[in-house]
């Protein structure tokens, strides 16, 4: 974990109180916590720090059933397709993430932070990171967040591509230059009890999370809470709304709800223009996850773009 993280890292588990963590160093490269621990002064609970990555959960757990399935290598190897499968024009991929970051202003200054919350294998923080802001991406499952992290430090990653079956073909991601050294950072964390002061971040990308989360309303709730006044957030989600992830109670669309519209993009917009953030442009992404060589699923994600506005 990259210690400049220290002073804007709290306690999940105290949330929404802001108690900032105490760091123990037992392994050290340069300003890199190779292995520590982050101990909360208030409540005592302990989060550890292994080969560089941070865990910040909180003990109650924000995981759907359905999140084992995101610490499968199969599954990894699905997300490193789809975020990085563009970079070496491989037939089939697409270029949504680049046409999401585009959505995205430049940073204004260096010490500029942004958001990638629910990040998988990392390609919207490393796009943040090229538009000048110092990016940090979280993620529920550990196997992501190892990658992401593994990627930003090496600065590229082999892995193993499902071709049929069992067969499999070793695949690298190297990447480019224009996604500068330094400046992504990753850590294990719930989008629902982001580990994070409030209103510290200047961009913020919320991108195909909303309906995998158990509590959709919280997610965007703590999108607000984190956003600096003037920040700008990029938001894109399917609405695949499904009971493995969230009650349909807890859905924000796909059911005739007397609480929201029966659409979510209706009810997201509604949501955070209550929540003091400017929508000023939708529209649509398409993308795709590979599983194996014959087997594409094609999704389009609705957007938004907004801008938080100024409390005073």
């Amino acid at each position: 974990m990259l210690t400049r993280l220290l002073e804007i890292l709290v306690c999940p588990a105290c949330l929404p109180r802001e108690i900032g963590l105490e760091l123990s160093v037992f392994e050290q490269q340069g300003d890199d916590v190779a292995l520590g621990r982050l101990d909360c002064p208030a409540c005592g609970q302990a989060y550890p720090i292994e080969d560089g990555l941070a865990s910040l959960l909180p003990p109650q757990g924000h995981a759907p059933d359905a999140q084992s399935k995101y610490e499968q290598p199969r599954v990894t190897a699905s997300y490193l397709w789809s975020h990085f499968a563009d970079l070496r024009a491989a037939p089939e991929s697409t270029a949504a993430h680049e046409a999401l970051a585009a959505m995205f202003p430049q940073a204004r200054a260096e010490n500029e932070l942004a958001l990638d919350a629910g990040c998988a294998v990392g390609r919207m923080a490393f796009e943040l990171a090229a538009k000048g802001y110092f990016a940090v991406g979280l993620d529920l499952s550990r196997a992501f967040a190892v990658a992401a992290r593994d990627l930003a430090r090496l600065r590229r990653l082999d892995y193993d591509e499902p071709v049929e079956g069992e067969i499999t073909v070793g695949r690298t991601v190297a990447l480019p230059e224009r996604f500068p050294p330094g400046r992504a950072e990753f850590i294990q964390a719930s989008v629902l009890a982001p580990p994070f002061r409030a209103g510290v971040f200047a961009a913020l990308a919320s991108c195909n999370i909303l309906d995998k989360v158990p509590e959709p309303l919280s997610h965007l709730l703590e999108l607000s809470r984190l956003a600096a006044p003037g920040a700008a957030l990029v938001f894109a989600d399917p609405f695949s709304w499904s009971e493995d992830c969230a009650p349909k109670h807890r859905w924000l669309g796909g059911t005739a709800s007397a609480t929201y519209d029966c659409r979510g993009i209706v009810n997201v917009g509604a949501i955070l223009s209550g929540q003091g953030w400017r929508v000023d442009r939708d529209g649509f992404v398409w993308w795709k996850i590979r599983n194996h060589e014959n087997h594409y699923e094609l999704i389009r994600s609705l957007t938004l773009r907004a801008t938080k506005q100024d409390a005073s």
